[in-house]
């Protein structure tokens, strides 16, 4: 039942890379920022080989251009915020924060604090975490943050049951070998040789294939055979079939990818990575996303999206953030 290696998915050059990301498109420095950057990836091949898996993401993200990404505003501008609504966000910050206080005593704290999935998992990561656990040799698997992992041998298989959170799974078998079996829930997964991610989510599982090919049973739709490039999903009662998220495995490199996204997605997303409630007003919720974040480090990638939206950013301690609009200064009355 043990892995062969633990550790943290920190690879200092993608990170290095990711440092400097996160300062060109933040706007943080301006020409010699560039310049030093260009140095750092002309210093060796693996800083440029980072840094170009970084340019691959930001492509497959529409209007970002190629230098690096950019979080844009689509549609709604801060000059359609009235006073009403302004008014509307007021009363719901209010009602959140003094939500505060009753989650405090809830169910759904002692969920968060201390998920019992946690306890009787083999692996593990805590809010914000990320690990890489090599299970063997041929067996790679990536943990999300607030994620739980069961795993045993069974007649010479190994089977992981995802208790919470996300995974990420590459494995590598020789050809005639048992193949992986993951439980998620009541949903089973076979692989012999597939690169994919799964998350447990409250309305069941999602599937994205990226390499290779699996054997799916769940109850209510029975076994099936995916290839790369596919998605099976949960939803509304039913199970579907769709194109896979390309980017959706990005998070196993530090990263949020989002294309065209809906604000309170990409929020919720963020939310994943960080203790304590991050909450988004209602009036810019559907604001349109697209950029490329750091997950390791969610309150640089707050900061980006208020560096390129008209929003602002309210911090209360390290337990509440809000995301509001921009509200217009007053007009300054003649003396």
């Amino acid at each position: 039942m043990s892995a062969s290696r633990i550790s943290v998915t920190t690879d200092p050059v993608a990170q290095a890379a990711i440092d400097w990301w996160v300062k060109l498109q933040s706007g943080e420095g301006g020409a010699d920022t560039v310049d030093a950057c260009s140095r750092w990836r002309e210093a060796d091949s693996r800083h440029d080989a980072a840094w170009m898996r970084l340019e691959g993401f930001a492509h497959a993200v529409r209007d970002i251009p190629s230098d690096f990404a950019h979080a844009h505003l689509v549609g709604t501008s801060a000059a359609g915020v009235d006073k009403t609504a302004r008014g509307r966000q007021r009363r719901a910050l209010l009602k959140g924060m003094a939500g505060v206080a009753v989650l405090a005593g809830s169910g759904m704290a002692a969920h968060e604090w201390t998920p019992w999935q946690r306890w009787v998992a083999d692996y593990s990561t805590s809010v914000g975490e990320r690990r890489r656990v090599m299970l063997a040799a041929d067996i790679q698997m990536d943990l999300a943050s607030d994620t739980a992992v069961s795993s045993a041998l069974r007649n010479g298989q190994r089977q992981l049951t995802l208790l919470r959170g996300q995974m990420g799974i590459s494995v590598q078998h020789a050809d005639g070998s048992i193949p992986l079996l993951v439980n998620v829930g009541e949903s089973h997964v076979e692989a012999v040789n597939a690169r994919f991610s799964l998350l447990r989510q409250s309305s069941g599982m999602r599937l994205d294939i990226y390499e290779g090919s699996l054997r799916v049973d769940t109850l209510e739709a029975g076994a099936r055979l995916l290839s790369a490039g596919t998605a099976l999903y949960r939803q509304q009662g039913a199970w579907h079939e769709g194109p896979a998220q390309q980017n959706g495995a990005a998070w196993i490199e530090g990263l949020l990818v989002a294309n065209d996204d809906r604000l309170s997605v990409v929020v919720a997303q963020l939310a994943r990575y960080r203790r304590g409630v991050l909450s988004v007003s209602p009036e810019i919720e559907g604001l349109s996303v697209s950029g490329v974040f750091p997950l390791d480090d969610t309150d640089r990638a707050l900061d980006m999206l208020a560096h390129a939206l008209p929003i602002t950013i309210k911090r209360w301690g390290g337990w509440w953030t809000r995301i509001d609009s921009v509200e217009p200064r007053p007009s300054q009355g003649s003396a």
